[in-house]
């Protein structure tokens, strides 16, 4: 299944970029703490067949400094994605 197929909605640039094999962010899911997010992010994971971040795991992954920098307004995307 394409990506247009699976996502009819998203826009022609995305697409492309998607198919060059740059990565690409497909959903922001933002919440509040105990309102489902875990729940989201599983589901996310089976819909879109791949994996989901959950803030949750910046205390067991060794990647939070990335976080933490772009929270701070200096963001290197290449290494978060």
């Amino acid at each position: 299944v394409s990506a247009l197929e699976r996502f009819p909605l998203m826009t022609e640039p995305l697409i492309k970029k998607q198919l060059e094999g740059e990565p690409c962010l497909e959903v922001i899911g933002a919440g509040w703490g105990r309102t489902g997010t875990n729940s989201v992010k599983i589901a996310l994971e089976k819909l879109l067949d791949g994996p989901c971040y959950h803030m949750f795991e910046c205390a067991v992954r060794p990647d939070f400094q990335k976080w933490i920098d772009a929270y701070a307004g200096k963001p290197d995307w290449k290494r978060i994605f």
